[in-house]
């Protein structure tokens, strides 16, 4: 969350305008925004298939820079209300332009607001006449991931296309991407711009395996030269963006061909629970906990030995469960992990270091419920099970009925059914 600073009136000055004081209040109500448009290529054909939409503040003002808006809109707590007349520009500018119905038009908001976005009358009905595109931050990912997931969800009932933007410029969000499940992967242009290293070539590999599980569309973005789009294509970049098929412009060139922006990604819906993802489609055994407990421990000691930051989620019935053991190895987990999350009745928000803990409702069906999930960006496996309850004299005789797994499509959903309940991380 974006921590604003209080101000006294809407019609304080931005600190560093020069006079005549130019403030966001007149450039919003005055409607000096404007929207900018870059063309979206397919790289083997060079045909137009789309435009990004990108924000400009009033003309001649050093509001123009679209950094420097969105920093005074932050300062003045108006992030949202920027948000809304930038993608309302947008629209407009699609309209007038003749593209709302036969390009793709794409559009980035903040994360804060992609719901305001997703009930928004106006995009609903521009996605109904043309194809839309809503860019998510990559690095919003890891800090919302139920925000997101939910929004996405809403968005695509519309019809609208997801793409998560600057992917490769933050290291830990690479593991997140598949809990999005983007229908079109936009490269940042570090990835093209030259060979990659090692750090980069595994990220490249992640992305890679994404595109080829689900069949989304990768973007390439900053290509400038013939050797940024050699490479992007190398990538698997089926379309490309940068000055080297046109800078933003308020008046871009308006291709007259059609280009269906197709292959949108296979999308599961998110499921209530883990056990509801893995037990229509596994054999389910029985065992008891002092079996299941081993494979638990194999699971933490996979993400602990792997340089990859995986996301690691345990469920765990109640606090009492989440025993001070059991607290003392996540937290030396979460050194060596993108998320380290635990669930159940009673969690504290954070219940040993660097853990993130959510209370769990004592009808939530996921009070029954013991999984460890294990995602990173090459590997994924899963512990789920279900107690079968009664009572024994010996913890370790309860019994379970459980499924392993390390189908990767399989431990992404079970991962996006325990985020779905995430709340945001406050900043």
């Amino acid at each position: 969350m974006i921590v604003i600073e209080p101000v006294s009136t809407s019609r304080q000055e931005v600190p560093g305008v020069e006079a005549p004081a130019l403030t966001l209040d007149d450039a919003l109500s005055a409607d000096l925004l404007s929207s900018h448009l870059q063309p979206i290529v397919e790289i083997a054909s060079g045909e137009i298939i789309g435009y990004e939409a990108l924000a400009r503040g009033p003309k001649g003002s050093r509001l123009e820079s679209p950094l420097a808006l969105f920093e005074a809109a932050c300062r003045l707590g108006r992030v949202a209300e920027l948000d809304r007349r930038c993608v309302a520009e947008a629209l407009r500018t699609a309209r007038r332009l003749g593209i709302a119905g036969s390009h793709a038009l794409f559009i980035n908001v903040e994360a804060t607001s992609l719901m305001g976005l997703a009930t928004d009358p106006d995009v609903a009905a521009y996605a109904r006449a043309g194809r839309l595109v809503v860019e998510f931050l990559e690095r919003d990912l890891a800090d919302r991931p139920a925000d997101l997931i939910a929004a996405a969800a809403l968005l695509r009932r519309q019809g609208i296309l997801i793409a998560l933007d600057d992917v490769g410029t933050h290291e830990d969000s690479i593991t997140f991407m598949p809990l999005l499940q983007p229908d079109i992967i936009k490269l940042d242009r570090s990835l093209i711009i030259e060979s990659p290293d090692s750090r980069q070539v595994s990220d490249l590999g992640a992305i890679l395996a994404e595109a080829e599980r689900t069949g989304c569309t990768i973007l390439a973005e900053g290509v400038e030269t013939d050797e940024h789009e050699f490479r992007a294509q190398a990538l698997g970049a089926r379309l490309g963006q940068g000055w080297r098929y046109g800078r933003p412009s308020a008046e871009p060139p308006v291709a007259r061909t059609t280009v269906e922006l197709s292959s949108p990604a296979t999308v599961s819906a998110v499921a209530s629970t883990p056990v509801h993802v893995v037990f229509q489609s596994r054999p389910v055994r029985t065992a008891t906990k002092r079996d299941l407990l081993a494979f638990s421990h194999h699971l933490e000691a996979w993400a602990a030995a792997s340089d990859e930051r995986p996301i690691l989620l345990g469920t765990f019935q109640t606090d009492a469960r989440f025993t001070p053991g059991t607290r003392q190895r996540y937290a030396k987990l979460a050194s060596r992990c993108s998320l380290v999350g635990a669930m159940g009745v009673g969690l504290d928000d954070r219940p040993a270091p660097g853990i993130r803990g959510w209370s769990l409702a004592a009808n939530d069906a996921l009070v029954d419920q013991w999984n460890v999930v294990v995602l990173g960006r090459h590997i994924a496996g899963a512990l789920i099970a279900r107690d079968l309850g009664g009572s024994y004299d010996d913890e370790m005789d309860r019994r379970f009925e459980f499924v392993i797994t390390y189908d990767r499509t399989l431990v992404v959903d079970a991962a996006r059914a325990l985020l779905a309940r995430v709340t945001p991380v406050t900043r």
